[in-house]
């Protein structure tokens, strides 16, 4: 926009000086012409940038010139735009006007006065419109740095978050592997000696202390299982282990588009689990595709869920297509006991789709 004034000024100018000049002579229709041309000449910066188009105009105006000399005082206005694309010859197209109209000595110097400061003018324009395209490139140059830069810490931040989520599940099944693994038998045979103890005894006030520890010790040792089962549950990630079943499914190309997030509730993910491993299973026993394509994705108040393949109804029919499938029946029990719904197509492929409102899920420990 600067750009733009600052050359409309400098045009402006030179317009100025030759109308005035002008007005110190007699009117006629010839002046008129002169000044459309002019016009013209003016407007030049709008035209492509191109050699051709100002050079034309600039020879129109030399000619037309050389019939009417009144518009020999626009001169310096036709030449800006050569000028300030560098076509400097053009300037050689006036000598002939010059010559032929005779307006004077005094009238030429003007002319070739006001010419030389539309060549600095020119001069200024381009310079200063090349600085200002570099300063925009610059600022363009810096805003797509900075977008590129909060990208890339957005990406390392996602990455952190997930490898310390990845990591926090791994310490819990740890936790969980060493309860089971040390705590959980060392009770267990608590529990055998203190039964054993129990047989053996023969006297009657160890009887009743015996009993209150073995109970005791039951009592732990379920509070630990319940732990450790917590503790595994918490640890098990939904999209991990959706492509831990992918990697092990070998019956066809399988690809896996997850766009949920890292928290989803227990009962979700058990239900999610169970029927992409019946979906697959039947894929693979039943159907013919050489294609699965699996889609988990969390939306503001639903969970969905769909396994679709590329398979035909030709050759074995799969149990759910005869309305038979323990699988299937299984896979809406699953969906129906978190309010969910289950939807089975065979239109393109066989096609298993499921949907899981959030509102049924609040209630999961994971959630508070």
């Amino acid at each position: 926009m600067k750009t733009i004034l600052y050359q409309t000024a400098c045009i402006g100018i030179l317009f100025v000086y030759g109308i005035l000049e002008i007005l110190n002579q007699a009117a006629a229709g010839s002046t008129i012409l002169c000044l459309l041309l002019t016009a013209a000449a003016a407007f030049g910066s709008s035209l492509p940038e191109r050699s051709w188009p100002p050079v034309l105009i600039a020879l129109a105006c030399a000619v037309l010139y050389c019939l009417f000399p009144a518009g020999l005082f626009f001169i310096p206005l036709v030449l800006f735009e050569p000028f300030r694309r560098r076509l400097y010859p053009a300037a050689l197209f006036f000598l002939p006007a010059l010559i032929l109209g005779s307006p004077g000595a005094a009238a030429v110097g003007r002319i070739l006065t006001l010419c030389a400061a539309s060549l600095l003018l020119s001069i200024g324009t381009a310079v200063y419109t090349s600085q200002r395209q570099t300063i925009q490139d610059i600022r363009d140059t810096a805003a797509e740095h900075r977008m590129d830069l909060e990208r890339r810490n957005k990406a390392l931040q996602k990455q952190q978050d997930t490898e310390i989520y990845t990591a926090t599940l791994k310490e819990r099944n740890r936790i969980a592997r060493e309860i089971h693994d040390n705590v959980g038998h060392i009770l267990s045979r608590s529990i055998i000696m203190t039964g054993a103890l129990s047989t053996i005894n023969t006297d009657e006030k160890m009887k009743e202390p015996l009993q209150l520890l073995e109970a005791q010790l039951n009592q732990a040792m379920t509070s630990i299982r319940e732990s450790v089962h917590d503790l595994h549950d918490d640890s098990m990630d939904l999209k991990e282990a959706s492509e831990m079943l992918i990697r092990d499914f070998t019956a066809c190309p399988a690809d896996l588009n997850y766009e949920m997030s890292r928290i989803v509730p227990k009962n979700v993910r058990y239900c999610f689990l169970a029927v992409l491993k019946e979906a697959l299973t039947n894929v693979a026993r039943h159907s013919d595709a050489t294609q699965v394509k699996v889609q988990m994705i969390e939306h503001p108040a639903i969970y969905q869920m769909a396994v679709q393949d590329n398979g035909t109804v030709t050759g074995r029919r799969r149990p759910e297509q005869t309305g038979q499938g323990i699988g299937l029946q299984n896979m809406r029990d699953r969906v129906q006991a978190l309010g969910g719904t289950v939807h089975i197509t065979q239109d393109c492929g066989f096609r298993i789709f499921i949907s899981v409102p959030k509102k049924q899920t609040n209630h999961d420990p994971e959630e508070k």
